[in-house]
Parts: C-alpha cells; structure tokens; sequence
C-alpha cells in the first residue's frame, strides 16, 4: 500500500478545534517583609524576569488609608518584589491594588485586575517614637532623643510643632537640629535649674529618614539638669505717687532711630490723666515718644509717637490697671507699632491716631520715667508700680519679647539672647536703687542712670511681680 509520507508530516487539522485560552496568573499572597520597604507578591504563575518599568505604576498601595508609591520590581519565577517609596511600620494597614494592562506571565498572560486586598504586614520597623527628652546644663537647649534616625536637616517648620513649657509659661523653641536619632532644640530663653518643663508636639513637621512621621506628643515631662541660677529675680519695684519722677539727660541712644522696643511692668488703678509712665520728648512736641495712663481710659494704657507733624497714639486693648502686675511691650520697626499685653499680641490695639511716623531721632529732652515734660517742666505725673524697664535698638520678635520674662516673672535680662547687641538700657526700678544714693541704676554697660527727683525711702517697695 502507498503511504503520503507529506500527509503523514503533516496530518490535517480537524476542523472546529480550538486550542483552550491560558489561564491568567492570580495572586495567591501578599506580604510586607519585616524590613518594611519591601512587598512580596507571589502568583500562580511565573513572570519574566525582567517586568517593564511601567509595572511598578500599575500597582497601587495604601498604607492606614494613605498611598505609598511603588517604586520598582523584581521578579524571581513567580514571585514580585516591590519596592515601596517609603517604609511601612507595624501595625499599619496595607492594601494593595492592580491596574491590569502592565504585568504578564512567561505565556505571556495579562494578570486580572487586584482590587484592595488586604496585605500581610509582617514589618517590624516602629514609628518614630521619643525615648527621653532632658534640658543640659547650659539650660540654653532641649535634647531629645528617638528610636529612629532623622535627615540632618528638619525643615524650620519643625520648630513650630514642638511646644516647650517652663513652670506653666511658654518657651518658644527658635531652632532644631539633627545627630542621627537626636534633635536638639535651641530655646528661645534660658531654662533655670529647678524649673519645671514640659514638651509637647503637633504631628506634621517632623518625619524620620523612613519617611515616617513623629506622632503627637502630649505634656510629657521633662528631665531638666539645667545648672543655671538667675543673677537677678525681681522682689522690688519703685512706687510713683504725687510729684516723683526719675530722668536722665539727652541720650541719642534713647531716641532710637527707625527701631526699637520698649518693656515694661506695671501695677496700679490708674488715673486717666496722661500720666507719663515713660517719654522722651516735650509733651506732644515732635519728635518723641511716650507710654502713658491714656486719658480717655483710665484703666488702660496709651503708647505715642511723634515725628514731624505726624504723630501715632494707640490704645492697649486690654485693661492695665486693675491692681495686678502687667507686663507692656510695644516694638516699633519703620512706622509698624506691635504692642504685647503680657507677651501677648494685643491684635485688637485702638489705633485712635495712626499717621507715618519712621524714624525718632534729634529728642532734645531726656528720658523720664514717672512723669512728662512740658515746656521743659516736669507735668502729668504717673501714679502707680513699675518695675523692670528695659530700651532695646531693635524691633524685638514675638519670641524675644517672650523672653523678657521667665515663669511669669521679670528675666534676668543680661541671660537673653540679644542683650549685649541690642540693649540701649535696663532700669530693675528697685532692687539694687535707693534714694539715699540718688541713682536708679541702668544695669547696661552704657550705664545711663538715673536721677530720682521728690522721692523718699517709701517709693520703694517690697512688692514685685
């Protein structure tokens, strides 16, 4: 019999038989490793050793309801390595996600789309968490110390979310910086020893190099191995009544040009009658500035400015004179006045007159505390406390001005950060002054003392804030 050898070869096809599709490769787990930067995903199938870039953008990962991109892939037969771009920490929930189109099998059959799976977490990395936290003994720096490393520069932002308080009193933190697990917090005034410090923080600023973000910290306490002791704490204060004054002759450095602050403490139920707590100038006679008893509101003080024929008279919002120690501040930077009621913004300051005044030079009068001056005559005097007055050469910033006191009280101003720089004088009103010397000391090296004039033993009193 003749066999075809072609046909044997090549045997003819039945018709209407079609080869079975290929299976598409499943997901059978999904893992987080313990190094918590990677995923491990296996399949039922193997993929080619090298997937596309473009695979890594088809998995989408949330981590406790978060993404967290995928950055690359890795394929051993069927097992893909994914490489997050941030680390994952215990106890995070992780799902994973997958947009088919990217992803294929040797065969190659396209993997099914993945939705929201729950993910394995077996990381055993931990969120950034603050081991101890302690003041050294300069008392100038807060040292805390994590369970993880964090880059070496925080953003300045950083130093905004963490809150520092001293015997119940805010102490701003004006900087940070980084060693590996440790931040150390430069503080905006000294920390004494013996003082009470707390340490809080409002998650947001703060990540490690993990990516991993520092979670809020309440009022945890602080070890505080400070060994500073203030020089000077504040247990008088000079008590201003019928025609008692103290001045001192022209000093240019009093007029303080384009910029300054002013800061003092008060006590007293005030009069309304324009008593000039402290001024250099005459009367309303440009140029010149003054801090008064405002006259049309007896329990409130005034703060002028004059310059040419332009002048600026603001009213402190809240009531100074109720028989409690205040602390008044008002810095002035280019004709822009801030006034602090007790270190605080007083944002609702009335501003009954509020002309360009930019500049306070060529005052030809001296600086008074305790009375105006009109027509070169002692007038208006001030009746009450005062205590601590200090005349800085600069605009002093909210954290500056929160260190002129500590735990409430009058610092120890030769301690704060500008004043050697910045410091024209520092008047205690107090201790340290008697009448019988005939000088109330300036504690600056400028030394521009002052001369009480119809002051007796009783101006002096026992009695601070």
């Amino acid at each position: 019999m003749l066999v075809n050898l072609g046909t044997l070869k090549n045997p003819p096809k039945k018709a209407g038989v079609v080869a079975p599709p290929a299976t598409p490769p499943s997901l059978l787990s999904a893992g987080v490793a313990t190094g918590g930067t990677t995923m491990v995903l296996t399949f039922t199938a193997p993929t080619p050793p090298m997937l596309p870039a473009s695979a890594a953008t088809g998995l989408t990962v949330t981590v406790n309801s978060s993404a967290n991109t995928v950055q690359s892939t890795i394929t051993t037969s069927s097992v893909i390595t994914a490489t997050m771009s941030s680390a994952i920490y215990a106890g995070q929930n992780v799902t994973l996600g997958y947009t088919p189109g990217n992803i294929t099998d040797s065969v190659p059959t396209a993997l099914a789309a993945i939705s929201a799976v729950n993910v394995s977490n077996s990381s055993t990395v931990s969120l950034p968490t603050l081991l101890s936290a302690g003041i050294p003994s300069a008392g100038t720096t807060m040292v805390l110390l994590f369970n993880s490393a964090f880059p070496p520069m925080l953003p300045a932002s950083a130093a905004t979310g963490l809150t520092v308080s001293v015997n119940s009193s805010a102490n701003t933190v004006q900087s940070t910086i980084t060693t590996s697990s440790i931040i150390t917090a430069t503080m905006s005034s000294i920390i004494y020893a013996g003082q009470n410090v707390t340490l809080g923080y409002t998650p947001g600023n703060i990540t490690d190099n993990n990516s991993g973000s520092l979670a809020d910290i309440s009022a945890v306490n602080v070890s505080n191995s400070s060994t500073q002791t203030a020089s000077y704490v504040a247990t008088k204060s000079i008590s201003f009544f019928g025609s008692s004054y103290a001045m001192v002759g022209d000093k240019a450095a009093h007029d303080v040009g384009g910029a300054g602050t002013w800061s003092i403490w008060v006590k007293g139920t005030g009069l309304g009658n324009y008593g000039g707590i402290v001024q250099k100038g005459d009367g309303g006679v440009a140029p010149g500035y003054a801090l008064l008893d405002a006259g049309d509101s007896a329990d409130k003080i005034a703060i002028q400015m004059y310059q040419a024929a332009n002048q600026k008279r603001y009213n402190v919002s809240t009531a100074a004179f109720d028989g409690a120690w205040h602390h008044i501040a008002f810095t002035f930077n280019s004709s822009v006045i801030v006034s602090y009621f007790d270190r605080t913004i007083d944002a609702t300051v009335i501003k009954t007159v509020d002309q360009a005044v930019t500049t306070i030079t060529n005052v030809v009068t001296g600086l008074r505390v305790g009375s105006q001056i009109s027509s070169g005559v002692p007038a208006t005097f001030y009746t009450g406390q005062a205590c601590n007055f200090s005349l800085w050469s600069v605009a002093l910033n909210s954290a500056a001005i929160t260190a002129l006191a500590t735990a409430g009280k009058p610092a120890d101003l030769s301690l704060h950060a500008q004043y050697g720089s910045s410091c024209i004088s520092w008047y205690k009103l107090g201790d340290g002054d008697t009448v019988a010397n005939s000088s109330i000391l300036d504690s600056t090296a400028n030394a521009f003392h002052l001369t009480p004039a119809n002051m007796l033993a009783g101006n002096i009193l026992t009695d601070a804030p």
